[in-house]
């Protein structure tokens, strides 16, 4: 039976402290990465999706579970150098395989679920003061790559800076919000937004357009 075999474009996907190979879909414009590399990433061998069902099946319950689909799309590239054709992950499935790793005691895959959310436990702790006098609800995205962060700061402008560190691409302010309990209006967003998420406080672009922000304020 023939495979259908898409057409894409070799990129980067920048998520918080990461700047991931990546494979955009011409077509659909969709990130997706090599399935290979997305495994070595996280110190798996390529082999190890496919074993996995017959090797743990209690894992790969708690995989499907999760949400990962088991879904992988062949796409054809070119990596800068020469043509090539690779089995392909959603940036969702990689999210889910990260996470369940990390739960079964996976190191590296802790590792770059830290480094996607742009934190680590050290900056976690040292931001944790800062939150507690946030005030400002902000949207700040990446139009060109379709990407933005929704949270919360005391000062918006800094928070930029910080974010524009980790980030190799120019990063704006699109939304900077006075609100009550920000804390509570963050999480509803990040409930309701939920689909639309690709990481921790990162969402697709388009949520911009279907939140009446100024109503928040």
């Amino acid at each position: 039976m023939a495979v259908d075999i898409l057409l894409g474009t070799s990129t980067k996907m920048p998520l918080g402290g990461l700047n991931l190979d990546s494979i955009r879909l011409k077509e659909s414009k969709e990130y997706r990465f090599s399935q290979s590399q997305a495994l070595a990433l996280i110190g798996l061998n390529k082999g190890y999706l496919a074993r996995l069902r017959v090797a743990s099946p209690n894992k790969a319950q708690s995989l499907t579970t999760s949400g990962f689909t088991w879904t992988t799309v062949m796409v054809r590239f070119h990596d800068g150098s020469q043509n090539r054709t690779a089995k392909t992950l959603s940036l969702s499935d990689l999210t889910i395989l990260c996470r369940c790793e990390d739960r079964w005691g996976n190191d590296k895959a802790a590792a770059v679920l830290d480094s996607m959310s742009g934190s680590s436990p050290i900056a976690i702790k040292r931001a944790t003061p800062q939150r507690t006098s946030a005030k400002y609800l902000y949207v700040i995205g990446d139009l060109e790559r379709g990407v933005c962060k929704i949270g919360i700061s005391a000062d918006v402008q800094r928070r930029l800076k910080e974010l524009q560190t980790a980030y190799p691409f120019q990063l704006q302010i699109w939304s900077s919000l006075e609100v009550q309990n920000p804390r509570a209006i963050e999480a509803t967003l990040h409930k309701k937004l939920d689909d639309f998420r690709l990481f921790g406080e990162w969402f697709d672009s388009s949520v911009y357009a279907i939140v009446n922000w100024s109503s928040l304020a």
